[in-house]
């Protein structure tokens, strides 16, 4: 027989063993069901990233696809661009167009069969040469022109990283004529990558068939271009398997990451493309599969906790008997422990209990609560004690609320207020909590509850406070005005009941006194109607206010606006600038300021009327300058026409030689006059093609009249000088007072100033920098360089010289530089300084040569083969007799019948008498009686259709100035030859009833 010991060892045993039994079958089934979803997880990532791969497929094949037709339109097109009279400005154009048009791809460029770009949307890209490149050669090597070619990714001259897609063009004769390249930046494809992420851990990519990686989602610039071909990665397996989709895990050596990526090879075959595009979906292995990793450790962790449990649950079941003593002695030791805790609790946190009797009128209270009150336990813990205890200035106010709140309305007591501790008479703030019993007859029987001592809280609120008012008054001082604005949630403000009850979707969070001063409303107004701002916008600008401001609340950016309010009947400008916060609930915070900047600009205004008036003056400068070489021109002039015509009378037989003397004589004063016009403001500057060669060489022979002897101009010009794109007045203002400024710097002793003028280039890669150190385009340039041996420049003068309004008092540069600076910069030209104190001074001006330079300045009309003849009646008004005589003669020369009229007021008179007949009025400007202006409004009066020519001698501008916008039909400037005049009413006749609209 078995002795109980035993016995009981035996039971023990088994115990411990079904308990490890069955520890091991939970555990079996958690190790079962861990693996299986392990498995789901992989095969359905599987999936999803092998989707994603097919969404990207669909997504870039009918993009391709939209490529290749753009390709074939730019093809078909090629042909008409040739025909285009201007077919090189027509093809960028027309490839600018289309590429501000397409997203993701930029530039489009033509190149023909020599590698040239002849056409491209990047101007700067036309003329270089890209045989060198490899998708040049592979059009060669392959020039089917139904393929479209995918290029390896490379690095553009623009500097941007690229896939070419490109199709060979093919002459007549079925011959290689060049290619069409539609270079495809990462944004083509970007967008496409980016929805295709679905975690922050997968990244997404697309490389070249050959392997090279060209785009990464999210981007990895430092990965772009990497050969993924390696030997054993992924990519390599993929293109080894044959299939067009494949899933694989591994090292990526692109990242050096443990990942699943998913490969999907894209092969158009319509389009037909030379290489694929791989397309390949990551994910990360380790974040894929944290979440069952974390809910493995979790399930292991309770498993073993489980397992403790049971363990420890065992061992107390069989020593329960023993054990009961000290499992009782534990459970007191607890209770003291958790008494412990909540008092020191409460005495941290400054929480006192109390339990108040109604009944009996006596309360208890917690030793936390008597250190609060600063009260013993002698103390009368009555009601009347308690109010006592309350500070004196709230004892009617707790009194009232116990009774009247609380006990009354059977409410909750929950209230802050001070008492005054019995021990120091220190004043604390306390914050109070109790619940209200009652019997059957709603009789208060007793409250419990909690006092804190919140006096530390309630002297940081009163502080933060103090913070604000500071803060407060610091903004009222600021002279911008300062606010902050609370734009509801839409799903807010578009609720009824809300509408209802604010009938607005803002509201103001902070308006500043000085907000409200330069709008010149009251606070109050403001706060109750925000949109009054939307009234006081001026008429003119409320179109660009409420673009602005629909724009950054949609798109919630800066909002930034500068115009005009009506402010009590008074345009002031101001300047608006607000920043967004949006808020968690979908509200949004705009913090901004509002400047007045009325008197900014006038100061503006101002500043600009003084440059206008110091460019002025500075033009008139330079006339007096050279007034003296003019004279001498004129009179030479004057001499030449009045030799010729004295030849003329002498030998009448021999008249016809000198007569065109006498028109070269004329004209070249002619010129002289328009130049003098320009510098002096009364010319219209056009840009046109401009012989610099020429210009340069009549400015020099005119001042080498006009500045000192002791000074001595060398002029040295290569004969291939270009004509270049710009305004005749302007450049020579440039070259007169470069000239003029290196005689000052020589001044009284002998001294030569070397004026050369080269054509030079500029090569990529070449860094040239102008007067401030920037870098000067590469290109072809005229270059005009000016060197004088005078007084030189200190670097202050260096640094200075190009103020508008600064000068110098010793004798060197300082007439008109910034002005000459000035129309360098509007010929987009470049200019260099070099200069030594006492060493001399050298400039050099870099003028841009046009690409499309042809060598003419276009300034002469075409000329017929038959001169034109009209008809009709033209009313001639001119005060000098002589030229009135020559131009009826001119104009009866071209068929038409004159009405003649001295003055204004004679031409109107006649006008009204032969209204019907006249079909043009040809006047002068300066006049007795009534003035061409006055007559030109006058007959616009009567008759709005009819063409009126102005002839002046003051030049174009002036002209221009006078009438404004009004119908001129055209300006003719004395002295002009027949040919001109013809030319002038040509145009204007023939083109009548347009003329007369």
């Amino acid at each position: 027989m078995s002795s109980p010991q035993k016995t009981g060892t035996i039971s023990f045993l088994n115990q411990w063993l079904i308990l490890i039994a069955t520890l091991l079958i939970i555990g079996g089934y958690i190790a079962y069901f861990q693996t299986r979803e392990y498995r789901q997880i992989d095969a359905q990532e599987r999936l999803r990233l092998s989707a994603q791969t097919e969404t990207v497929e669909k997504n870039i094949l009918p993009q391709l696809h939209i490529t290749y037709g753009l390709i074939d339109g730019i093809i078909k097109d090629f042909p008409i661009w040739q025909a285009e009279k201007n077919n090189d400005e027509y093809a960028n154009r027309f490839l600018k167009t289309l590429d501000n048009a397409t997203v993701g791809i930029s530039p489009i460029i033509v190149i023909d069969a020599g590698g040239n770009v002849i056409a491209s949307s990047e101007a700067k890209l036309i003329g270089m040469n890209f045989a060198h490149r490899e998708y040049f050669k592979t059009a060669l090597k392959n020039p089917d022109p139904d393929i479209l070619h995918i290029s390896a990714p490379f690095r553009t001259t623009l500097g941007t990283y690229v896939i070419s897609l490109y199709r060979t063009i093919h002459g007549p004769h079925g011959e290689f004529a060049g290619i069409v390249i539609v270079s495809a930046v990462p944004e083509y494809f970007a967008t496409i990558l980016n929805s295709v992420c679905y975690t922050s851990d997968m990244w997404a990519g697309i490389a070249h068939g050959d392997g090279q990686l060209f785009l990464l989602s999210p981007a990895r610039q430092e990965l772009r271009g990497n050969d993924l071909a390696n030997s054993g990665a992924l990519l390599m397996r993929h293109r080894e398997s044959g299939k067009v989709s494949n899933v694989f895990t591994g090292i990526m050596y692109a990242a050096g990451e443990k990942r699943m990526a998913a490969f999907r090879t894209i092969q158009s075959t319509s389009p037909p493309t030379d290489k694929p595009l791989v397309v390949v979906v990551t994910r990360n292995l380790d974040a894929l599969f944290a979440p069952w990793r974390k809910n493995t450790y979790l399930q292991a962790l309770l498993f073993t906790a489980f397992t403790i449990v049971c363990s420890l649950g065992m061992r107390t079941r069989q020593r329960r008997q023993r054990a009961q003593f000290s499992a009782l002695h534990q459970a007191e030791a607890a209770l003291q422990e958790s008494e412990y805790f909540f008092k020191e609790s409460q005495r941290a946190a400054s929480i006192g209990s109390y339990r108040c009797d109604f009944v009996k009128g006596i309360w208890a209270s917690s030793d936390i609560l008597d250190s609060i009150f600063g009260i013993d336990k002698e103390y009368n813990r009555s009601i009347q004690g308690w109010l006592d205890i309350v500070h004196p200035d709230d004892r009617q106010m707790m009194d009232q609320y116990l009774n009247e709140e609380v006990i009354a309305n059977r409410n909750s007591f929950a209230k802050e207020y001070r008492v005054v501790r019995r021990n120091d008479g220190v004043t604390r703030w306390v914050f109070g909590l109790g619940e209200v019993t009652f019997d059957e007859n709603s009789s208060s029987l007793q409250m419990i509850g909690t006092i804190q001592d919140i006096t530390e809280r309630k002297m940081a609120e009163q502080s933060l406070q103090q913070e604000r008012d500071l803060s407060m008054d610091i903004l009222n001082a600021q002279p911008a005005g300062i606010y902050r604005i609370r734009v509801f949630a839409r799903e807010t403000w578009e609720n009824d009941a809300w509408l209802n009850s604010r009938n607005t979707p803002y509201s103001m969070e902070l308006i500043t006194e000085s907000f409200c001063s330069i709008l010149g409303i009251t606070k109050e107004a403001y706060e109750h109607n925000p949109g009054i701002l939307l009234d006081m916008v001026h008429p003119d600008d409320k179109e660009g206010f409420a673009r602005r401001n629909e724009d950054a609340n949609v798109n919630l950016h800066k909002f930034a606006w500068e115009g005009r309010l009506l402010i009590n009947g008074m345009i002031r400008w101001v300047f608006f600038q607000s920043l967004p916060r949006p808020l968690e609930n979908g509200d949004v915070l705009w913090t901004g300021a509002l400047m007045d900047i009325t008197e900014r600009k006038k100061i503006e205004e101002e500043k600009y009327a003084l440059e206008q008036q110091f460019q002025q003056t500075q033009k008139l400068e330079s006339l007096g300058v050279l007034s003296g070489g003019i004279a001498h021109d004129f009179n030479n002039i004057l001499a030449i026409i009045m030799g010729n015509c004295s030849l003329a009378k002498m030998h009448e037989e021999n008249a016809g030689k000198y007569i065109p003397e006498i028109e070269k004589a004329s004209q070249r004063a002619a010129e002289l006059c328009r130049q003098m016009l320009a510098y002096a403001g009364k010319a219209q500057f056009v840009q046109a093609n401009v012989n610099f060669r020429s210009l340069v060489s009549d400015m020099v022979d005119m001042l080498k009249k006009t500045i000192p002897q002791n000074v001595e101009v060398k002029l040295e010009s290569s004969t291939d000088i270009p004509f270049i794109q710009g305004d005749s007045g302007q450049l020579y203002q440039i070259v007169m007072n470069l000239i003029i400024n290196a005689s000052e710097a020589i001044g009284k002793d002998p001294g030569e100033i070397s004026v050369a003028l080269a054509k030079t280039t500029i090569p990529e890669g070449h860094t040239e920098l102008d007067y401030s150190g920037k870098a000067i385009s590469p290109g072809v340039y005229v270059c005009l360089e000016v060197t004088d041996n005078g007084c030189g420049m200190d670097e202050e003068t260096k640094l200075r010289i190009f103020e508008p309004f600064y000068t110098t008092k010793f004798t060197g540069r300082g007439l008109g530089m910034s002005a000459v600076l000035g129309s360098i910069t509007s010929h987009r030209g470049a200019l260099q300084l070099h200069s030594k104190l006492g060493l001399g001074t050298s400039f050099k001006v870099f003028l841009p040569v046009q690409k499309s330079d042809s060598g003419q300045d276009g300034s002469e009309p075409q000329k017929s083969d038959s001169p034109w003849q009209g008809s009709g009646t033209i009313l001639l008004v001119e005060d000098e007799d002589q030229i009135r005589y020559i131009a009826r003669t001119l104009l009866e020369m071209f068929g038409f019948t004159v009405v003649e009229a001295v003055n204004g007021k004679e031409a109107l008179d006649l006008y009204l008498e032969h209204a019907s007949e006249v079909a043009l009025v040809l006047t002068d400007m300066g006049m007795p009686i009534m003035d061409g202006c006055a007559l030109f409004h006058a007959l616009k009066q009567y008759n709005h259709s009819l063409p009126i020519v102005i002839s002046s001698g003051f030049g174009d501008a002036d002209v221009t100035s006078r009438f404004g916008n009004d119908e001129i039909a055209g300006v003719i400037s004395k002295p002009y030859t027949p040919d001109k005049l013809r030319e002038l009413l040509k145009s204007i006749l023939d083109s009548a009833p347009a003329a007369r609209r």
